[in-house]
């Protein structure tokens, strides 16, 4: 741009133009370039500034949600092993109690023969009463 400028000016100094530019002027509208094109690179640095701070704001959102993520993951993993262990009690209990249960009915058929067995003797004894 600041080429550009010089480029006019010295178009200026060029004997076939009209309209002679002075040279304070010249020295004047360069400055002004100068602080124009300093001017656009720092309002350039501030949004980079200010893209680069977004940025990072929204990286650290993305490490926190990953973090938290992970820690849900922990939790919910303990509670499966939680649940798988609890099942595996729940499910050898239940094998338990119906061997139990095996073990009691089969005890009480015999406990019941055996009662049958000794009514029948009983029965046996009280006939020769009756007569």
């Amino acid at each position: 741009m600041v080429h550009e400028l010089r480029s006019s000016i010295e178009g200026s100094r060029d004997p076939t133009t009209h309209i002679s530019t002075p040279k304070f002027v010249e020295e004047v509208t360069i400055e002004v370039m100068k602080a124009y094109l300093t001017v656009e690179l720092f309002q350039t640095m501030a949004i980079v500034s200010l893209n680069m701070g977004n940025l990072t704001l929204e990286t650290d959102t993305l490490k926190n949600i990953l973090a938290i993520g992970e820690k849900e993951k922990v939790v919910l993993q303990e509670e499966l092993d939680k649940e798988k262990y609890f099942q595996k009690g729940y499910k050898n209990n239940l094998e338990i109690w119906r061997k139990n249960k095996v073990e009691a009915e089969q005890k009480n058929k015999v406990f019941i023969k055996k009662l049958q067995d000794e009514n029948e003797k009983l029965r046996g004894n009280t006939t020769w009463l009756k007569s």
